[in-house]
């Protein structure tokens, strides 16, 4: 944590404060007080950070929790400092006095005692697990009264505060347990809400507005959580194999290197490029040191990178469902490789409804089980005749890990039933409802 904010010689521990504050009390240091019209009437302080009133607001909180970290360097090594403050620094407030220095704890593990004895750390505690399972940050009591629905906003305002205060409260009776905490919340209607009972909500604007906040899931997934979403609908961990250059300037499998995800691998430099880090960073994803904060809105890049994770699952799904045996297979238990629309209508709509249950958590209708239909018959109608060898890592080569029985190992494609299957499994993969719900 120290490392990930650090600090500096003249900022003296003031960066780690702030983000402490902000993440464990939530209290922003910086909004408690409107930033200076002129900084530079400070200069005329001789201590502005201790005199200057437009100063001291945030000061008098910060500096005392800042000269707890005084034993920890700017790398957040751990460095006793008998010099505090600095000497070299304009004086700082002091550190907290109700810390005491013959204290058995160490200052930052006093402070980690006080934090979490403030009414404030469980509330941002239920805060955070409030927005990470149901996309929306909790709201902020509405002041204008002339937006459209304020009553019903107002009205859903007092919902939400009652019900976040009841989880603080059962969150500290429960010793901080967090389950708890998480399972109250994926329990309430805050977060299974999907649509409201009553079709005249949509004619009142009050009820309309007070509804806005209800129902979770609708926020796009991070890599890190569609790469789990894929790991669950795939029932083993969405795999690669590793490709590396012959003698004779071929690309074969390297027998040798283990298998890796496919959204979050790193190690992507001598193979054909597929979805690695970089299509992670492209999708919203973190580094921790340049971007640190996840995109939950998607942008023109993520957009073709969603794109290509689609293809991606898709060529690695099908084939090797294929391979295994009916009773051992994920997707396709009902068909065989062979069948199509002609000779097998049912299994085939029955698998493509088991698809968009499994895959969008939701049974097609009838008009968009007649899309996906014809989406499969004329692709597959389409490529018949065009070439019968698959792409190498959209074959089946051997069985992966996760994967049980009997594996017959896919090559080829003559009567492209899997480049069908495969467009139909990107389709899906490509829907809304797919890359924003977990």
């Amino acid at each position: 944590y120290l490392s990930r904010y650090p600090t500096t010689a003249t900022n003296v521990n003031r960066h780690r404060t702030w983000a402490f504050m902000r993440q464990f009390l939530g209290v922003d240091i910086l909004a408690l007080a409107d930033r200076r019209a002129d900084p530079a009437e400070a200069e005329f302080q001789e201590s502005p950070t201790i005199n200057d009133p437009n100063c001291s607001i945030c000061h008098d909180v910060m500096d005392p929790v800042a000269g707890l970290f005084q034993d920890f360097a700017d790398n957040g090594r751990w460095v006793p400092n008998e010099d505090w403050p600095p000497t070299d620094q304009p004086p700082m407030l002091e550190t907290d006095t109700q810390y005491d220095p013959k204290s058995e704890l160490a200052p930052i593990q006093w402070l980690g005692q006080k934090t979490a004895e403030d009414p404030r750390f469980a509330m941002t505690m239920v805060n955070h697990a409030f927005f990470q399972l149901t996309g929306n940050k909790p709201m902020s009591p509405p002041t204008d009264t002339k937006v459209k629905g304020w009553p019903g906003i107002r009205k859903a305002f007092e919902i939400e505060s009652a019900f976040l205060s009841k989880l603080r409260d059962g969150f500290v009776a429960n010793n901080f347990n967090i389950k708890w905490l998480y399972k109250e919340i994926i329990i309430s209607p805050f977060y299974r809400a999907k649509e409201a009972a009553d079709s005249q909500v949509s004619e009142d604007e009050n009820r309309l507005a007070a509804l806005a906040s209800f129902g979770g899931g609708d926020q796009l997934l991070t890599p890190f959580e569609l790469a789990r979403k894929i790991e669950t609908i795939l029932e083993r961990p969405w795999q690669y194999r590793q490709w590396k250059q012959s003698e004779d300037d071929k690309s074969v499998i390297d027998a040798n290197s283990a298998d890796n995800d496919y959204l979050l691998r790193n190690n992507s430099e001598n193979d054909f490029k597929y979805v690695d880090s970089i299509y992670r960073d492209m999708y919203g994803g973190i580094d921790f040191f340049n971007n640190t904060n996840r995109q939950h809105l998607p942008s023109s890049a993520m957009a073709a990178a969603g794109r290509r994770i689609a293809y991606e699952f898709a060529c690695a799904s099908v084939a090797s469902d294929f391979a295994l045996r009916h009773k051992n297979r994920v997707f396709f238990s009902k068909i065989d490789l062979t069948d199509t629309v002609d000779t097998n209508p049912t299994g085939i709509s029955e698998t493509i409804v088991d698809l968009s249950e499994k895959m969008l958590g939701r049974t097609p209708t009838g008009s968009e089980l007649i899309q996906m239909n014809t989406l499969f018959d004329e692709v597959q109608r389409g490529g018949k005749g065009s070439g019968s060898k698959l792409p190498l890592h959209c074959r089946a080569l051997k069985r992966l890990p996760g994967q049980t029985g009997i594996f017959t190992p896919i090559k080829t494609d003559p009567d492209y039933q899997i480049r069908a299957w495969m467009t139909l499994l990107a389709f899906l993969a490509m829907d809304s409802q797919f890359l924003f719900e977990w």
